[in-house]
């Protein structure tokens, strides 16, 4: 009985240690997450801060600095996703906003904390929690940043981070469903869907618990309070706690269960509990081993996702000068957000293409139709060439006037390396190869299929399958295609059945095709393969019956024919009124035929 207990008490303690660090790592996790997002704000808001237009804005204000300024401010707030930014002088009252509210102008602001901390500590600083004054009212933290002009204090950018967005960053980073993440603030109030504000929208104080009091204190804590495991720490350079939290009946579950199973064999005779006992241990033991593995396994698959940049995006002003940058375009390009920042993005076109003109050409194509996409050469900073699609969208504000371009470029240099063997392989194959997506449009043709069809590859691409098809077939190939794509195999088309095509004449001929399908980027793609085949054995032999036999029909008796000669011939030639005469009498039932 002793060592059943020792074993129960060993089992408990491995399966609590196990659940408290399961709700340590859900902390840190959410604790990892809002840093990065965090940084990533503080970087957009310094950034903004440096812009000439802001600090000659704060300057000198007018009417055209201002709206400068507010453009800025757009930029800023939609690369971030956030209801509002704004500018406020040094002695904290507003001097620009967007969105656009003139009664806020000139609006006293210096109580918030966003700017007592930014003006403090003289750094990007994120705020308390509050309801804004910004449209819509939302709950919020700002985060701020001093603009300097030169080494003189000119003011304060800042940017609004919703409470819903920090909490959607938390929550998103946990890995346990049955593990609730709490945000506090630097007052301990948590970032949930409600505050308690007074009537200027600044949080009261709330009460806070003991872990999150310690968490304020830069302090890590990890314990068991009223039946709740709690882990709570700091989130660094912000003053913000994390609290991860879960039911012990939730996370001693295992251990419960295993102690109800002993209780009920303790009649059982000591070398049994012995052995049962050593075997539940290991099990427990090992389930511990498995979830450490498959959490370590987890965190590797997120920093593989998090390290993983194949697109670059960024935006320009008007004239194409670069305004953003992102880590997927550094890896592609090999500039720095700064050495990028600020430059025309012609700097990405080959010489060629700079001096025809091209980077202007395209953004004016882009001005005009709202979106330019096109697959082209581009430069990388070390001045090696990749080919790259490209896709340039325009950007408006809230009156239609244009605010600037987003860019969006893939490097397709593999993809390009692979698709020239593959028309190469096409090209090389004796037969004619056509290509047809799920909507019968021709995307690829080879030589052979110019040659048999007699068109030019330009003619085809682009056009319905259905062109190469005679025309009383062309109606009913629709169902057919609809049948194959429904499952789609390797398979020769038609069996039993004589094929046609139709060449750009209209005259038709006997054909054989094979059917296959690939997975692409855009979907299906079906590949027929289409041969050219002489006029049937079958056809020929009929047409030779129907010459020999008389103007009179008559039947001929095979017994009166010597036997080797009779040999000689199959049975349809013995009885010729079995084939030809059934033709004569209007009563041969034709070949049935279908098209491609």
């Amino acid at each position: 009985m002793a060592v059943g207990w020792v074993a129960v008490h060993e089992a408990s303690s491995t399966v609590q240690r196990d659940a408290q660090a399961r709700v340590r790592s859900n902390r840190d996790a959410a604790v990892r997450a809002l840093v990065r997002e965090m940084d990533d704000f503080k970087r957009t808001v310094a950034t903004a801060s440096e812009s000439k237009v802001v600090i000659e804005g704060l300057r000198a204000p007018t009417p055209e600095g201002i709206s400068l300024m507010q453009d800025q401010l757009s930029a800023v707030a939609r690369s971030q996703n956030s209801p509002a930014a704004f500018l406020s002088d040094t002695r904290g009252w507003n001097v620009a906003i967007f969105p656009v509210q003139p009664e806020l102008i000139g609006k006293d602001f210096s109580f918030r904390d966003w700017f007592q901390g930014a003006s403090r500590t003289g750094r990007p600083y994120v705020s308390s929690a509050y309801i804004s004054a910004a449209n819509g009212h939302p709950l919020v933290v700002g985060v701020s940043a001093p603009v300097f002009d030169g080494s003189r204090r000119a003011g304060y950018m800042t940017v609004l981070w919703q409470l819903e967005s920090v909490r959607a960053v938390a929550d998103g980073s946990h890995k346990d469903d049955d593990v609730t993440i709490t945000v506090t603030d630097q007052r301990g109030q948590p970032l949930t869907s409600s505050l308690n504000v007074d009537d200027r929208g600044q949080p009261l104080q709330a009460p806070v618990s003991a872990a999150t009091t310690q968490a304020l204190a830069g302090r890590s804590v990890s314990t068991i309070h009223d039946g709740v495991l709690v882990a709570a720490g700091p989130v660094p350079g912000s003053g913000w706690t994390v609290t991860a939290s879960q039911p012990a009946s939730v996370a001693l579950a295992p251990a419960a269960t295993f102690q109800r199973i002993l209780r009920r064999t303790v009649g059982v005779a000591l070398l049994l509990l012995l052995l049962a006992t050593i075997f539940a241990l290991r099990f427990v033991l090992r389930r511990a081993a498995d979830r450490a593995a498959l959490r370590d396994s987890e965190e590797r698959l997120r920093l593989l996702v998090d390290g993983t940049h194949d697109y670059q995006l960024f935006m320009l002003d008007p004239q194409g000068r670069i305004m953003t940058w992102n880590l997927g375009a550094q890896r592609i390009q090999g500039y720095t957000e700064t050495e990028a920042v600020g430059q025309h993005f012609s700097v990405f076109y080959t010489h060629d293409q700079r001096a025809a003109g091209t980077p202007d050409q395209e953004r004016e194509l882009a001005r005009t139709n709202d979106r330019f996409e096109q697959q082209a050469w581009r430069v990388r900073k070390d001045g090696t060439q990749f080919w790259a699609n490209v896709i340039i969208t325009t950007v408006h504000d809230e009156h239609g006037s244009l605010r600037g371009f987003i860019q969006v470029t893939r490097d397709l240099t593999e993809r390009q390396k692979i698709e020239a063997k593959f028309e190469g392989l096409l090209e090389a194959a004796p037969d004619a190869m056509v290509g047809v997506d799920p909507t019968g449009a021709i995307r690829f043709v080879n030589r052979q299929t110019e040659a048999l069809f007699a068109y030019d590859r330009g003619r085809l691409l682009g056009q319905s399958i259905e062109m190469l098809l005679p025309k009383s077939f062309r109606q009913v190939h629709a169902g057919h295609r609809a049948v194959y794509l429904a499952n789609p195999e390797t398979r020769a088309m038609g069996a039993g059945l004589e094929l046609s095509g139709r060449r750009i004449d209209g005259t038709t001929f006997p054909v054989t095709i094979s059917l296959s399908s690939i997975e692409t980027e855009d979907g299906v793609l079906v590949i027929a393969a289409v041969r050219h085949h002489g006029t049937s054995v079958r056809r020929t032999g009929l047409a030779r019956q129907r010459g020999a036999l008389p103007t009179g029909l008559r039947r001929v008796d095979h017994r009166q024919v010597p036997r080797e000669q009779r040999r000689r011939y199959p049975a349809r030639q013995r009885h010729p009124v079995n084939a030809a005469g059934q033709r004569a009498a209007g009563v041969h039932r034709s070949v049935p035929r279908r098209a491609l």
